[in-house]
């Protein structure tokens, strides 16, 4: 399922928007759903995605669609992307292994008192980057990395992660609350869901 981002950076009715920019390149009206549905279905047609309506899709089916749709804008990566689906999948990784996991291990690393808790969860996963992947540290950046191999640092990350939490007391949604960052539709946190229904800042325990 995507995330609310995906789907307005999918179907935004302005410049940027997937949709919107694919009908001004193509002469295309934005309201023309049937056209729009024909595109899925093709896409569908030659396997290109798992579902054929926007509200069932998952990210590799974002990323083909996307990728489709730079195409008919006339956008180069969108052409590099689509005939090398694993781009958007690694862009995805990087995300996570970056940005995400080093927020969420700053929150429960253990460190010494005063130490910069960033700086050691950087270089946390640079330990198991070296022990798994046998690097020198500082000779083979994470964005060397091919798409198993981020799958695997992900994945070691995450269960560090956990084990961690456990260890210093937080709930997955507070160790997510924490590090100013939204609890991920995998956990299905109901304390979020009770907090988008209503409009509201997710609540602490």
């Amino acid at each position: 399922m995507l995330t609310r981002k995906q789907l307005w950076y999918l179907m935004r009715k302005e410049r940027g928007g997937l949709w919107f920019d694919a009908c001004r390149a193509q002469g295309w009206q934005y309201d023309d759903e049937q056209r729009r549905h024909g595109i899925y279905q093709h896409l569908f047609d030659a396997g290109k995605i798992q579902h054929t309506r926007a509200s069932q899709f998952d990210d590799r089916d974002f990323d083909a669609v996307k990728s489709h749709l730079l195409v008919l804008a006339s956008n180069i990566q969108g052409t590099v992307e689509t005939d090398h689906p694993e781009i958007g999948e690694k862009r995805r990784l990087l995300h996570v292994v970056k940005l995400r996991q080093p927020k969420l291990l700053s929150i429960v690393l253990p460190v010494a008192e005063g130490a910069d808790r960033n700086a050691a969860a950087f270089e946390y996963i640079d330990q198991v980057m070296s022990s798994r992947f046998h690097t020198l540290e500082g000779l083979r950046p994470v964005d060397d990395l091919n798409v198993p191999e981020l799958e695997m640092l992900r994945d070691t990350l995450a269960a560090r992660i956990d084990t961690y939490r456990q260890k210093a007391g937080y709930t997955v949604h507070d160790m997510y609350q924490a590090a100013h960052l939204p609890c991920p539709p995998s956990t299905a946190c109901r304390k979020c869901a009770i907090a988008k229904l209503n409009h509201t800042e997710p609540v602490s325990a």
